[in-house]
């Protein structure tokens, strides 16, 4: 029955207050500041908590007297955006851009901090005490106040209209649980201790499971446990507030429910260390030792290198090492390639948003002081590097190796002396940042902290190269009803693009065919964690323009009703204008009607990527904190809404991920069947085919005679399944139908490419991937887990051609059973050539 009431209530008031005049405002504090500018600020103090106009649940509670919420970060964050805007004074609190732009400052700073910082999890811890006014609730409605002009006016004695109310919360500075650290450390920051004016002497010690220990300026750091779910921390406060003694306890959770770090027992890396770049970048290396090295150290040792440049990672997000090697180390991925003699250098990038120009400069830096070490160690050995990036890291490699291919050929600097790139779902021709989801981010990006940290992420300046798609690219035109976007990349994604396309050519560059942005010296394949033969809008029942989510959400709060209705929408190409976001926001109280903020973004000729075939990343609309959707139902005082998708939508795109030709996919055909056009890895279904291999070193390509006028990869991998991007256990164990062995076949395409049984040396001419000088060689050894064949045509799946070495070079060949030199091989007079057979005692997996 009160359900109706209160429904019926709304429809009265909605009806009733529909034709009032309107104020528009862009935020609550204008609206505040014009609302309650007539009252007299003498009387009620600095601060008036019902100019925050709030909703908010922790707020509410709070100023009823309620103070048995456990609080968290998101609690916290509430609590905090409503004081601020009490204020009369703007400067006394930070508002969410400027509480955004600290954090980000505070967690960069601990980034950077190699002596401490990356070793552990250290994080901000927030307090708030604040003794404020506020209308006592028996005079909050329209018969003690006039409004005319969109001014409150009392109409009694404005002496007896406020009363106190005392706010308090505590919390833990923490937006991404799953960071990997099984200890972690509180960090004290002054500017996040925030009280009234009215209240000094404030002393805290905090209790995070060994007891009160004193936190402030001589004691800023205190260690606590991960290791169980919703931990809770006590923060025991002593203060004076007019000239009384207050004594509290104020509870916050250490750990958010389901993170439950759990320590593990498996090995992990063998050593880490700090790397810093020339240009400020620093890379902490985690080092995992092959097999059968016998260093004379395991510090700062190598001598069959993999590299593994690492994915985007926002300011916020201090991803520590044991999460990139459990995240990483899907089926022993990481351990079998240390088990097969190979040593696996994982890189953890700060700032973990660079440019590509900048990150992939200092990963040019990182591989020359790779090779110098390595022949140091190694005089008498040559083996090449292999270089991989998951995501960002596949971009950052592109850009090392091309840069200094360039350098070499040009200027006689050092060669990357890699012979394997191997990007993993890395967007070479953009990722899919939903445009309706940055138009989110951008529009609350002033009033709400999460907004704003989510657009920062946006707009920094790794995001900018790689979006294909950026709120701020293209062009925009605003007029009084809608905001118009033209799509188009940002102007620093323009200019990375046409820099790999057009600065780095060379005399052995490919610039007629799909390889010529991409290195000519290397191997080059690739993964896309996109569905191999399915289309992506029939797979999750998407269509392009399709509502995702809308909300029609009603609340109570101090200034009457609000209601909010938003939309939005999946991209769609065409001629007229398509709705991605909209919404309105406003107050019904019995005063006057305000329309605190109206957005509606609007494009035309957007490609469907929302559609598109491709790995997904649902970041984008549900995670707390960074969701497009989440920030509306959080806004909206959880109105949940509705959903129309299943979390899924593209992120990146498969024709991005594999560089497809843009004559396949361009107008709005985002579908190519891999599978179906043989330009993949055959799979379990495929096992009894002709088509399938396990017998050739490279048996992963289906067309070898045209793939280069599709993509630059000389093989690829994509399989039936469509996972989240970069995350690929957890993608199994998210999804009951999946198949788990096909991330064996995952593993296995990468550890065949590194090293196969038969590694079969084929169409490849060593002197022209160097300079020519006579004082020159290269030098490079090979290795094969059972035999080694050499010649014109040893397998049928990459193009045929005489394995040619010029009086420049010197090749080393290792195999433990056989070497097998077939027509087709040339060892030119001044050439050098070696061949050894031999077991070095490491071994690879063969099933599981």
């Amino acid at each position: 029955m009160r359900a109706i009431l209160t429904y019926s209530f709304i429809l009265v008031a909605f009806f009733s207050f529909s034709q009032r005049d309107t104020l528009f405002e862009s935020n609550s504090r204008k609206a505040a500041d014009i609302i309650f500018q007539n009252l007299n600020n003498e009387l009620y103090g600095p601060s008036l908590i019902n100019r925050s106009l709030t909703d908010k649940s922790t707020t509410l509670a709070q100023a009823d007297g309620d103070y048995s919420q456990i609080h968290n970060i998101y609690s916290f964050i509430e609590l905090y955006e409503d004081l601020a805007i009490a204020y009369i004074d703007s400067t006394y609190m930070m508002n969410p851009s400027q509480l955004g732009a600290f954090l980000i400052s505070k967690f960069e700073e601990n980034d950077r901090d190699t002596t401490f910082g990356l070793f552990n999890l250290v994080q901000p811890f927030g307090l708030l005490i604040h003794n404020t006014k506020r209308i006592a609730p028996e005079y909050s409605d329209s018969t003690h106040f006039t409004a005319e002009n969109f001014h409150l006016t009392p109409t009694i004695d404005e002496s007896v209209l406020y009363q106190n109310n005392l706010f308090k919360s505590a919390a833990l500075f923490e937006f991404d649980p799953e960071n990997g650290a099984e200890i972690g450390y509180l960090k004290y920051e002054s500017n996040l201790i925030s009280v009234s004016p009215d209240i000094s002497d404030l002393t805290i010690k905090l209790d995070v499971g060994n007891g009160f220990q004193l936190f402030d300026e001589s004691n800023p750091l205190i260690e606590y446990s991960r290791a169980t779910d919703s931990l809770i921390g006590k923060a025991g406060v002593q203060y004076r507030i007019s000239d009384e003694l207050v004594n509290d306890t104020i509870l916050f959770y250490l750990t958010a429910k389901g993170n439950g770090i759990v320590p593990k027992s498996v090995e992990r890396w063998d050593d880490q260390y700090p790397f810093i770049a020339t240009n400020g970048t620093i890379f902490w290396v985690m080092f995992r030792q092959g097999c059968d090295n016998n260093y004379p150290t395991v510090f700062h040792a190598l001598r069959r290198p993999i590299i593994i440049a690492p994915p985007y990672r926002p300011t916020i997000q201090p991803f520590l090492p044991n999460k990139y090697w459990d995240q990483f180390d899907y089926k022993s991925v990481m351990a079998s390639l240390s088990d097969m003699g190979y040593d696996v250098f994982f890189l953890r990038i700060t700032p973990g948003n660079p440019s590509l120009e900048a990150g992939g400069t200092a990963l040019a830096e990182f591989i020359k002081d790779i090779n110098v070490r390595k022949k140091n160690l190694f005089p008498n050995e040559d083996w090449e590097n292999i270089v991989m990036g998951y995501s960002m890291g596949g971009q950052l490699s592109r850009y090392a190796l091309l840069k200094m291919e360039k350098e070499h050929m040009e200027q006689g600097k050092p060669h990357h002396h890699t012979r394997l790139y191997i990007p993993f779902d890395s967007p070479h021709h953009g990722a899919n940042i939903p445009l309706t989801t940055q138009a989110v981010y951008k529009s609350y990006s002033g009033y709400n902290l999460f907004a704003y940290l989510a657009y920062a992420s946006l707009i920094d300046a790794a995001s900018s190269d790689m979006s294909f798609y950026h709120i701020n690219g293209g062009s925009t035109n605003t007029t009084s009803n809608a905001i118009y976007i033209s799509p188009g990349a940002h102007i620093a994604g323009v200019g990375f693009q046409n820099a790999v396309k057009n600065n780095f050519l060379h005399t052995f560059s490919h610039p007629n065919d799909t390889r010529r942005s991409f290195p000519s010296f290397t191997r080059n394949i690739t993964v896309s964690t996109g569905n191999a033969n399915k289309n992506y809008a029939t797979e999750y029942s998407l269509t392009p323009g399709k509502l995702l989510f809308e909300q029609n959400a009603i609340n109570i709060g101090w200034l009457g009703l609000n209601y909010k209705t938003r939309a939005y929408h999946a991209s769609k190409y065409g001629p007229n204008e398509r709705i991605l976001f909209d919404e309105r926001i406003q107050y019904i109280p019995p005063f006057f009607w305000v329309t605190m903020y109206r957005n509606d973004f609007r494009t035309q000729y957007g490609v469907e990527l929302d559609m598109a075939q491709g790995g997904y990343k649902d970041e984008f609309y549900d995670k707390p904190g960074t969701g497009g959707v989440f920030i509306l139902q959080w806004t909206g005082n959880f109105f949940f809404g509705n959903k129309y998708y299943s979390n899924h939508m593209s992120f990146l795109p498969t024709f991005s991920a594999l560089a497809l030709n843009s004559s396949i996919w361009q107008n709005n055909n985002l579908f190519y069947d891999l599978k179906g056009n043989d330009l993949m890895y055959k799979l379990s279904s495929d096992i009894n085919s002709q088509n399938y291999s396990n017998t050739y070193g490279y048996p992963n390509l289906g067309r070898p005679t045209d793939h280069f006028n599709i993509t630059p990869f000389e093989a690829i991998y994509c399989d039936p399944q469509t996972y989240e991007h970069i995350k690929m256990q957890q993608s199994i164990d998210d999804h009951q139908s999946y198949d788990d062995s096909y991330l064996v076949y995952l593993r296995n395409f990468i550890l065949d490419e590194v090293e196969a049984d038969i590694v079969c040396l084929q169409n490849q001419t060593i002197g022209k991937n160097h300079i020519q000088l006579s004082a020159y060689k290269y030098r490079a050894w090979y290795k094969a887990y059972d035999q080694i064949w050499i010649g014109n045509l040893v397998t049928p799946k990459t193009d045929a051609g005489d394995y040619i070495i010029e009086n420049t070079g010197d090749i080393t060949v290792k195999a433990q059973n056989s070497i097998s030199i077939q027509s087709g091989f040339h060892a030119q007079a001044g050439s050098d050539f070696h061949a050894f057979i031999g077991y070095d005692g490491c071994s690879r997996p063969r099933v599981e």
